[in-house]
């Protein structure tokens, strides 16, 4: 709360006003989709980095391949983000047999799943949780 008064005037709850400190929130996801579903939904409960990126991967894509039945090598699309050039994660990819297109950070038009984040964060936008905990419930239903 903020206010303004001279040192002679006395101090009057009438005459304050309340602010409001936005504090931002948010929340690492990692997920798939294939051109028959949506795969698995991880969310990082961490700075991602090479070797939790690697372990991500060798929990979800197994996983994610049953589940959408997806072939034997797969194709694989991920940006160029530090986690990704990860000398960790480019040996996972190999041991996984995951067929890597790596294009430029920022790509939407490369990259099909960022217009998916965008949609989905306009549905999750329409109505703000309010934790952490709701925010992951609410991306869940969406998936």
């Amino acid at each position: 709360m903020s206010f303004w008064r001279r040192t002679s005037e006395a101090f009057a709850e009438k005459c304050t006003t309340a602010t409001h400190k936005n504090v931002r929130t948010s929340l690492m996801v990692w997920s798939s989709i294939a051109s028959n579903g949506v795969g698995t939904i991880h969310f990082c409960d961490r700075t991602v980095n090479g070797e939790y990126y690697r372990k991500l991967l060798q929990e979800e894509i197994p996983t994610t391949r049953a589940l959408l039945g997806l072939p034997t090598p797969t194709p694989f699309v991920q940006d160029n983000a530090p986690a990704h050039r990860a000398k960790l994660t480019k040996d996972c990819v190999d041991e996984l047999q995951l067929t890597d297109f790596m294009h430029p950070p920022q790509s939407p038009d490369l990259n099909p799943s960022k217009n998916l984040w965008t949609v989905m964060k306009a549905e999750l936008h329409k109505n703000p949780a309010s934790s952490i905990h709701d925010l992951d419930d609410d991306c869940e239903k969406q998936q």
